[in-house]
């Protein structure tokens, strides 16, 4: 109930706006306000958190799409950029997108799957790359850093002149 009609109410009756909400509440008029609880998900939601914070990210491989227009849209971009000299307009990057998302959808199914297929073995390739590059970092060891036993020259001179 709104804070006006409260205060209306107390104003007509001589009590207090709280003693209107209660009396209003005891008669039915009015619903008890619900206390709010936090919630079961997001007490959940946090220590998910916590947990992939533990977890290095892996990276998504790249999907056929993906593999496709990064190999195709330079092709359609220079293709496009030369009917654009002809006729003097230039050629904006929704036009590239568009024409790039286009083809994809020309394919056949056929043709997606081989870019599909391509896209695995990209992707399979990157993973053991990956998996050497780590085991390999595991395996060298940082050199230690040899302490020198000498002061540098300049060290040597500027502490001299704060002494003096």
């Amino acid at each position: 109930m709104s804070t006006k009609i409260l205060n209306a109410l107390a104003d007509e009756y001589g009590f207090g706006a709280k003693k209107a909400k209660e009396f209003l509440i005891e008669k039915g008029l009015v619903k008890v306000p619900k206390k709010r609880q936090a919630s079961p998900k997001a007490e959940k939601s946090v220590t998910k958190k916590a947990s992939n914070e533990d977890k290095p990210k892996t990276k998504r491989g790249t999907n056929a799409y993906f593999l496709y227009c990064k190999t195709e849209r330079p092709n359609i971009k220079a293709k496009l950029l030369s009917e654009a000299e002809e006729s003097g307009e230039e050629v904006k990057y929704d036009v590239v997108k568009k024409t790039v998302n286009d083809s994809w959808k020309a394919l056949s199914a056929d043709k997606k799957m081989i870019w599909s297929e391509e896209a695995k073995a990209v992707n399979k390739v990157n993973s053991e790359s990956e998996s050497q590059s780590e085991s390999e970092t595991e395996q060298t060891e940082q050199p230690e850093e040899v302490e020198n036993d000498y002061e540098r020259p300049l060290t040597h001179f500027l502490l001299s002149l704060m002494t003096h």
